[in-house]
């Protein structure tokens, strides 16, 4: 094998280091979070509660509450001015949904009026 050119040593920096910059950003980058945790709000009381889904193939909701017995557990996510709304992946069960849902101001809007800001977890 002949000498190698300039250009291709060149050719050969730029390589190894595109390669690098993309193993950093691949393996050294920020994570993608796997939440185990999802936090559900009682339609009919306005609780909170944390749904632990870590190790469940499936989780089923409006999620049951131990308490009750009742199907009156739908996620929930925290907006930027404080109030708790009920996630959209959901709206079409909660539009089904045929309790009181006293804790819910109105269908349309999703938002839930929650009794305390911190969640208890379930078991």
């Amino acid at each position: 094998m002949d000498r190698l050119k300039p250009w291709q040593i060149v050719l050969l920096v730029v390589a190894a280091v595109v390669l690098g910059v993309s193993l950093w950003i691949s393996l050294g980058g920020s994570r993608v979070p796997n939440p185990s945790d999802v936090i559900v709000a009682d339609v009919e009381s306005g609780d909170l509660y944390v749904l632990d889904t870590s190790g469940r193939k499936i989780v089923l909701l409006p999620a049951t509450n131990p308490e009750t017995g009742a199907r009156t557990l739908f996620p929930v996510r925290k907006e930027e001015d404080g109030s708790w709304v009920i996630t959209g992946i959901v709206a079409g069960e909660l539009a089904e949904y045929e309790g009181p849902a006293a804790a819910v101001r109105d269908r349309g809007s999703r938002i839930v009026e929650v009794t305390s800001e911190n969640p208890r977890r379930l078991n």
